[in-house]
Parts: structure tokens; C-alpha cells; sequence
């Protein structure tokens, strides 16, 4: 079943609201890699809880911090992921690159989780 105009739209308004919570969380540079990938889970999980409610599923936390992992791990490689919170702690590199990277992770498993939640 594929989403409707209406489904979309609040699909898109949820999914930007939180990849931008995620850039915003990641610019401020902490010299470690687990904080970033913690806010990036973090802030999936949460949008995978406001997804299901725009295609009325009732879902647990459990199932939203599957979802938010499956997602995240099918379009990013976890070895590429990995490489990219390493690169996070080089303060040249890492500050201004990473808060991009962590909107662009959470932007494209937003809508890895909205079409899973909509079928």
C-alpha cells in the first residue's frame, strides 16, 4: 500500500523536524564517537514512534529502537558508519562534517521506516 499525499506531507514535516534535531545535536564537537551515534538512535527511535502514528500503528519502544537500527544499518554500511564517528573526533574534519552526515543517516531512514510502517 503506498502513502497517500496527506500521509506524506506529515511524513516529511516528522522526518525533517528530527533530522534537523540530529544536526543540531551534532554540532557541538565532543571527541567522542558514541554521543553522536546515540543521538542519531536516539532521535530515530523517536521519530519512529511519531511515524507510526501518522499510519496509525501501535508500536512499542522495542519495535521503534528495531526499526530506528534496521533503517539506519540498511543505508549505511556499518563499517561506514563507523568510519564516520571515528572522523567526528578530529575537530577539523569531524565538527563541521558530522552534523550534515547525522541529518543525512536520519533523513533516509525516516523514510526507510515511513514506508515500512505504511505497507
Amino acid at each position: 500500500m503506498s502513502m497517500t499525499e496527506e500521509e506524506k506531507t506529515r511524513c516529511a514535516e516528522i522526518i525533517r523536524r528530527y533530522a534537523d534535531l540530529a544536526a543540531i545535536v551534532n554540532v557541538v564537537h565532543v571527541p567522542v564517537a558514541v554521543p553522536g551515534y546515540a543521538a542519531i538512535i536516539g532521535k530515530a527511535e523517536c521519530m519512529a514512534s511519531e511515524l507510526a502514528k501518522v499510519f496509525n500503528v501501535c508500536i512499542t519502544e522495542r519495535d521503534a529502537e528495531r526499526l530506528a537500527k534496521d533503517a539506519i544499518l540498511k543505508h549505511e554500511h556499518p563499517n561506514k558508519l563507523i568510519a564516520w564517528l571515528q572522523v567526528r573526533m578530529l575537530p577539523w574534519v569531524g565538527s563541521p562534517a558530522f552534523p550534515i552526515v547525522s541529518q543525512g543517516i536520519l533523513e533516509s531512514a525516516g523514510w526507510t521506516i515511513a514506508e515500512e510502517l505504511s505497507s
